[in-house]
């Protein structure tokens, strides 16, 4: 498989590491700021920080058990399941452990409340356009996908306790004499703003703890405080980790650029 990987400091939106794939020589296409990818579970985190911004409760619960039909007002209904038609020994779930679990059926009812109009408004204050209003959204299904450099702005917001800064590649230019040609100015970006309470914040970061701790996230356990998020695609065709400490934001994607393309076990184990 492919593989393309974004580090950024949330402190001032510097990029700090990027691998636009496995071999520049035999492939230009950067997977990092172009690979428009389906991000799958990974994109449970927009809806999660405005459902906050709602002051939804995540202790608030939901039935987890699938498959569930959502009366759409336009079109078919939209029928949803659990990964592997996973089923849980209770009918209440809390939107916390919905996300530690990844539970697509809790999302889905979650969206309904929160609206995913305003989930595509959260995103495009982010500078990520295109992923549409599909409730779908709230468990990966996005109009045209999203890169790495995309998800990234979601993990910084949240390493930064709220505020959002546009990712920096480029601080100087200079000629071959040393003649500066550009500098970057922080204090001219006017990209760079709060857009979320620093408690909403930090609420948010309290929940993607858990996903490392606990839950579907647990090999990425560091062995320090970090928060994350895994995601997967049907196949899977795309692999997905977002993490994060206060220092340092990285996304991680694999898959094959064939999007139809599934992986197969590496090493004797299946990518998840």
């Amino acid at each position: 498989p492919s593989y393309s990987l974004i580090s950024i400091n949330p402190d001032n939106g510097y990029i700090c590491a990027l691998i636009g794939g496995k071999d520049y020589s035999t492939s230009k296409f950067n997977i990092a700021t172009q690979g428009k990818r389906q991000p799958g579970s990974v994109f449970k985190v927009p809806v999660l920080m405005k459902s906050i911004m709602q002051n939804f409760s995540p202790k608030n619960t939901f039935n987890p058990n699938g498959p569930i039909t959502i009366d759409m007002e336009e079109g078919p209904d939209w029928i949803v399941d659990n990964y592997g038609g996973q089923k849980f020994g209770s009918e209440e779930m809390s939107v916390v452990d919905g996300t530690i679990h990844s539970v697509n059926v809790v999302y889905a009812q979650l969206i309904m409340k929160v609206g995913a109009e305003n989930v595509e408004k959260l995103c495009n204050e982010m500078e990520i356009y295109d992923i549409g209003n599909n409730p779908a959204i709230a468990i990966g299904g996005l109009e045209t996908g999203i890169t790495p450099l995309d998800l990234s702005k979601v993990f910084s917001t949240l390493a930064s306790g709220g505020i959002y800064r546009q990712p920096v590649c480029i601080l100087k230019i200079t000629d071959y004499q040393g003649n500066i040609l550009y500098q970057y100015d922080p204090d001219s970006n006017e990209s760079n703003y709060r857009l979320l309470e620093k408690p909403i914040a930090y609420y948010v970061t309290q929940v993607l703890k858990k996903v490392i701790e606990s839950g579907t996230g647990r090999g990425a356990n560091i062995g320090r405080p970090a928060a994350g998020k895994t995601g997967t695609t049907d196949g899977p065709n795309d692999a997905w980790f977002a993490g994060y400490t206060p220092e340092l934001v990285t996304v991680v994607w694999m898959g094959y650029l064939e999007s139809n393309k599934p992986m197969e076990p590496i090493n004797g184990r299946t990518i998840v």
